[in-house]
């Protein structure tokens, strides 16, 4: 366990540190305890840091600090590019700890959110007695749950990830009411969700993912042109499994632990038929590559994702047609195409994307086969 504890400090050993030494507390809390608790990997959350030390007190101890006016923390504190972020919290009196606790995490979603860890004592903490539903993987929500997600809607991200990834369970009634929940995001939290996101997408099962996402309504708030293709139909012989926005679900399940910029990718490699469908003796999408790069491009924008990010998802939905793209291209030009450092991100979004459809891979093995070849240094031509 004490392995697990110190992947809880790694980054923050400075700010804890100051802190401590000048006999203020420092306790952990949300989803990154939990997962700390349940050994999950934790990759990319970061923890907020209750401290009693008083905003005054906190720009005296460091040198580079904001801040932020976030409804989630009260000052970010920056050592070498590391970001900790803190909420100042009044001193209890000793016979009053337990209740202020418990008045840290009433805010939190669920139960299993409530553990806090104390960075001074290295002990975990369960002001809410919810180590039986930790054991149990029961989400039980706190009294407060609508106000938590409205006040912090990447919460639920972290509700999904729960389920999707630790395999929680509710009941059937708590189900109802979590889909009740409108999931509106704030502009303060956006890097929050753009994080949860980033977790649920390249997670152990994508598929599980985007049909939670579906459910509870995230991705209609985040993502409405990608809904919008349920509106194109595609033609049955070659897409039996449905419209556009079926076809999209449908490639998740042929996704294991993806890179964001593949999962993205998958998300979006076929936004631009809504805009490209014409029929002449057949419905198809002409360009639709090009034209969902630009729709994917503008939305990743809008949620805030880095540029790199953003070029890299386009360049994998503009060469998703993959067998198409090598048809059309010079021989002397395949294998440098090849080399691409996204080429095995295209090689997987291809199969996914003719998986879904029950399609031929005899085309996705033939370039398989001449990738291989090509990374043996060997000389050779795709034989179309």
């Amino acid at each position: 366990m004490r392995a697990w504890k110190s992947s809880l400090r790694e980054g923050h050993e400075h700010v804890l540190s100051q802190l401590m030494n000048k006999g203020f507390t420092a306790l952990f809390s949300g989803l990154v305890v939990t997962k700390n608790l349940l050994k999950s990997p934790a990759s990319g959350i970061e923890p907020v840091i209750h401290t009693d030390a008083s905003l005054v007190e906190v720009a005296e101890l460091f040198d580079s600090v904001e801040f932020p006016g976030s409804r989630c923390f009260d000052v970010q504190v920056e050592h070498h590019g590391r970001l900790t972020r803190c909420k100042i919290y009044s001193r209890p009196q000793s016979d009053d700890y337990f209740s202020v606790l418990r008045k840290l995490s009433e805010f939190e979603p669920a139960t299993v959110f409530t553990f806090l860890y104390d960075a001074h004592r290295d002990v975990f903490l369960d002001p809410w007695s919810a180590y039986h539903h930790l054991r149990g993987r029961l989400l039980v929500f706190m009294p407060r749950l609508k106000d938590s997600i409205t006040q912090k809607p990447s919460l639920l991200l972290d509700i999904i990830d729960l389920m999707v990834n630790d395999h929680f369970t509710i009941d059937a009634e708590t189900e109802k009411m979590l889909r009740a929940l409108v999931f509106i995001p704030r502009e303060d939290d956006m890097p929050s969700v753009k994080r949860g996101l980033g977790a649920l997408l390249t997670g152990e099962n994508p598929h599980r993912t985007i049909v939670a996402l579906q459910e509870k309504g995230v991705l209609e708030s985040l993502f409405p042109e990608l809904v919008a293709t349920r509106e194109v139909p595609q033609d049955k012989d070659h897409h039996p499994e449905g419209n556009v926005y079926e076809h999209t679900i449908e490639c998740f399940k042929h996704l294991k632990r993806p890179s964001l910029a593949l999962a993205l990718g998958a998300l979006f490699h076929d936004i631009g038929k809504r805009e490209t469908a014409v029929f002449q003796k057949r419905l198809s999408f002409p360009g639709h590559e090009a034209a969902g790069a630009r729709a994917a491009r503008k939305i990743l924008r809008r949620i805030g994702f880095e540029e790199s990010l953003i070029r890299d998802v386009t360049f994998l939905i503009e060469h998703h047609l993959l067998s198409h793209v090598l048809y059309h291209m010079p021989e002397r030009r395949k294998a440098e195409f090849m080399e691409h450092r996204l080429f095995p991100d295209i090689l997987r979004l291809y199969k996914a994307d003719v998986m879904s459809c029950f399609g031929d891979l005899s085309h996705y093995y033939k370039i398989s086969t001449f990738y291989k070849k090509i990374r043996c240094h060997e000389k050779d031509i795709i034989d179309w």
